[in-house]
């Protein structure tokens, strides 16, 4: 289920609501709304949509457990109506070209962090090997 919100302190209320209702379990709270310098959803390159996705279950709640679905989880995402006012289809899907782009560009990024650790320590072995060598003379 997708919540809109007019203000970050309206999404705020929420959450803190939910947090407080003994009915809901909050299993894991996955926010991108803050973009930081790491690497991650949170990157500054990050390009997916802002919100702050929510995963609960009903554990606390009667009828949950008379239907048999309070250990099932679900998503609630919060979104800000300015973010999903700029999220039309044509966008979503630029943005899934990009992404399969950027999951081919990690791996590329992975295996040149990979080689290019492999030639440090060979390179560093021998550079060792050639100082020992060295002293012993």
């Amino acid at each position: 289920e997708t919540l809109y919100f007019d203000t970050v302190e309206a999404l705020l209320r929420c959450l803190l609501a939910l947090s407080e209702d003994p009915r809901v379990e909050i299993v894991k709270v996955k926010s991108t709304m803050t973009p930081s310098v790491g690497g991650g959803t949170n990157s500054l390159l990050f390009a997916g949509m802002r919100f702050v996705g929510v995963y609960v279950r009903l554990s606390g709640s009667e009828e949950a457990r008379s239907l048999c679905v309070e250990t099932h989880v679900c998503e609630l995402l919060m979104v800000l109506t300015d973010v999903a006012r700029v999220q039309t289809p044509q966008r979503h899907a630029e943005y899934q070209k990009w992404r399969k782009c950027r999951r081919i560009m990690a791996v590329l990024l992975q295996a040149w962090l990979w080689f290019s650790n492999l030639f440090k320590c060979r390179a560093s072995k021998s550079i060792s090997s050639r100082s020992r060598r060295s002293s012993a003379d």
